[in-house]
């Protein structure tokens, strides 16, 4: 059975108009190279630009690249060894530049700002980083820990959508 049929036997029970499927996007994105050709492929020619896409580990350690940290050091570094301009915001502080520069970053093309840091200041440095322009390819790292239903927590998804905007403006990935 096609994915297409699977997935709307799966949604048969809902009210008819609910669901629709969605349309081609209205414009083509510029896309950076994660440096995995397969991941490239499977994104359709590597990370869209001007957009946030997120990676949890638990979904890429099936990768035989790695953990989600790997797959994002091979997109720096190839990002770097194409002259275009890395940042790192690292959250929960376990960022080594040295096992950065292994995986083939250019370090003089990272700006790396070093954790641990709370969540919250996480995402405005991210902000910080993308208002000021010129950065291709940014990683967020966010610290370690259960998200909390709390306040403090429906503020940082303010922050997400604010970030979202700015990678949009600043046409990064």
């Amino acid at each position: 059975m096609g994915s297409r049929e699977a997935i709307a036997r799966a949604l048969m029970d809902l009210p008819a108009g609910v669901v629709r499927w969605a349309s081609a996007p209205a414009e083509r994105l510029p896309r950076v190279s994660s440096g995995i050709a397969t991941l490239d492929a499977a994104l359709g020619g590597g990370w869209p630009k001007g957009r946030v896409a997120t990676l949890q580990a638990r979904f890429a350690t099936g990768l035989a690249t790695g953990g989600a940290t790997a797959i994002a050091a091979s997109s720096v570094a190839d990002a770097t060894a194409r002259g275009l301009l890395a940042a790192w915001i690292d959250g929960d502080g376990s960022l080594d530049p040295a096992s950065l520069a292994a995986a083939g970053a250019d370090l003089e093309r990272v700006l790396w700002v070093r954790g641990p840091l709370p969540a919250d200041r996480v995402l405005s440095a991210a902000e910080e980083v993308l208002r000021a322009g010129g950065f291709d390819v940014l990683v967020l790292r966010l610290p370690r820990g259960p998200r909390r239903l709390d306040a403090a927590w429906a503020r940082l998804d303010a922050a997400w959508a604010r970030v979202s905007r700015a990678a949009a403006a600043a046409r990064a990935a």
